[in-house]
Formats: C-alpha cells, structure tokens, sequence
C-alpha cells in the first residue's frame, strides 16, 4: 500500500498546481478499491474523483469523461539504474482526437543514457534506449526507435539453457496458456552495438558489433535489415582459431536465419587452416539434421584428416 499512498500524495499535489492526474491499475477490481480510497480522502477537499473502466455502458462513460474537461494527463517520470537514468515522459488520453476520430489513450517517450538493463549471470548489458510506445484498446503495442548497447557481457550457453524452476518451487495460481492472451506486438526497433559487446560460449570467445533493425507486425514473422560482425577466437578440433573474418547479414529477411560468412583459421608455420561457414543458417541446420542422420547409420565413419594419417600408416 506505501505506492499507493505516495500516488495519492503526488495526485493531490498536481491537484493544487492546477493539474489533472490519473492512476491506472492492472484490474477492474483494484481500480475499484482504489477509486473509493480516493474518493474518501480528496472528496472532501473538492476534488472530483472519477471512475472509467471498460465494464461502463457508452452513455455512463461519456457522461464520467464530460466531468474531466481535458481528457488526457501528461506522465513523467524516472528511474536510476547502474550508473544511469532512464526518463519517461508521455499522455495518458481517454477520448478520441476529434480531428482524426481515432484512440491513441497512451503515448510514452522511453529515453536514457548507460541504464543497466540486465545483471544476471548469462546476461550483463548497459543500454540507451530512445525509445516510442504508443498502445490503444484493440491495437497491437506499438514500440518504435533505437537502443543502443555500448556495452553487454553474453554468456551464450547459460541463455541456451533458460532459467529452469527450482523443485521445491510449489506455483499455487498456475498460468493457463490456453487462456492467457497475449498483448500483439508491432515493432521497429533498430539495435546498434558499440565496440564492449562480448560473446562467450559453445567455443566461443568474440565480440559483436553492428547495427540491426527490427520490425515484427502481429501474425507475420519477425523481420530484420543490417550486418552484424564477430570477431575473436573460435575453439574447434581442440584448436583456438582466429576469427579472420565474421558476418552476420540481414536483407529483410527473417530475423532467426542470417546469411552467414565465417572463417576461423589458425597459422602454423607456413600452414593456414581452418574453417569456413557459409550460407543460410537454415540450409546449415539442414546439413546438421543430415549428419546426424548419417551418423545413426551403420558402418559409417567419421574421421579427422589426424585419424585417416593415422589409419593409412597401418595399412602399410
């Protein structure tokens, strides 16, 4: 309840600077409850309190939005993490703009310098978001601008594993996904790393940077533009080779099969070797699923060039 208080304390005092002020809540229920602690504590300093949720017939509802004569309450706001800030700034509206008849309630401005977003073990990133989220009743979330990530620390094999839930973990109000709905997303969000993003993981041990854009609309698959470059070592064969060349490429393609580019060698006197990796990372799953079919069947050998030396000698 101590949100609850200082949200009705920053209400009253927007009040007496002359302003509005809304308090939005996750259920009709609590809204409710909410509605009538503040009716019992501003009423009597003759403030009107006003009730709108999405259970009001149109004639009562229009008559509770008459009472507030703007329509609309400005949100500000801030939040410190790490070393820095993130400020929100926007308007909650709750009628229709008269000139083009449609409902945009909330509109949200998500800016900020170097805000810790994450500081788990598979996952350390420091971000500036400048960011737009605009949401409507009936509408997908709509989020659109840039966030810019001058510095992460990946740990690609703990965010492979998930986060799996503790066995003396009892969940006593089970979510169920067959009656859960989830909010549609529409999304153009451009991703731009700086030069202190680090991958490390399945071999390994580089770094990443480019720039990447975003868009998704609801029922079509997430689509991407742009070229991400890796760079560093890649443990493979029991060998650490070079990153020589790295590339992740995007042409308005889906975002979970890139155009890959890779070559990681390693020199040994006058001896360059190593590998390469080219193609669709779809086609490249297909020559997996392949080999695993190979390998399942019998008489086959899979061998190094190490293990047919060595075979060849013994067959002299």
């Amino acid at each position: 309840m101590t949100g609850f208080f200082l949200a009705a304390a920053a209400m009253l005092a927007a009040a007496r600077g002359d302003h509005q002020a809304a308090l939005m809540a996750p259920t009709e229920l609590l809204a409710e409850q909410h509605h009538a602690s503040l009716q019992r504590w501003l009423s009597p300093l003759g403030l009107d309190v006003v009730l709108l949720s999405g259970k009001l017939k149109k004639r009562e509802r229009e008559a509770r939005m008459a009472q507030v004569a703007d329509g609309s309450a400005r949100i500000h706001g801030s939040l410190r993490s790490g070393e820095g800030t993130l400020a929100l700034d926007g308007k909650l509206g709750w009628r229709d703009d008269p000139a083009s008849g449609k409902s945009t309630p909330l509109v949200l401005n998500v800016r900020g310098s170097n805000v810790l977003a994450s500081d788990t073990r598979d996952l350390h990133a420091v971000i500036d978001p400048d960011l737009v989220v605009r949401y409507a009743a009936g509408q997908p979330l709509a989020v659109s601008g840039t966030v810019g990530v001058p510095s992460a620390r990946i740990d690609l094999e703990r965010l492979d594993q998930g986060v799996s839930t503790s066995p003396d973990v009892v969940v006593l109000d089970p979510v169920d996904p067959e009656r859960g709905v989830a909010t549609p997303l529409q999304l153009d969000l451009t991703l731009a790393l700086g030069d202190d993003v680090r991958l490390d993981g399945f071999g390994l041990d580089g770094t990443l940077d480019g720039s990447l854009r975003v868009r998704a609309r609801p029922g079509s698959e997430m689509l991407a533009s742009g070229t991400l470059e890796v760079g560093g070592r890649y443990t493979a064969y029991g060998q650490k080779l070079d990153i020589s060349r790295g590339r992740l490429v995007w042409t308005g393609s889906p975002i979970a099969d890139p155009l890959l580019d890779i070559r990681a060698q390693r020199e040994v006197g006058d001896v360059t070797a190593g590998i390469d990796v080219s193609g669709r990372a779809s086609r490249i799953a297909l020559i997996e699923d392949l080999v695993r079919f190979i390998r399942r069947q019998h008489g086959v050998w899979f061998a190094t060039c190490d293990d047919v030396a060595k075979w060849h000698g013994k067959q002299r």
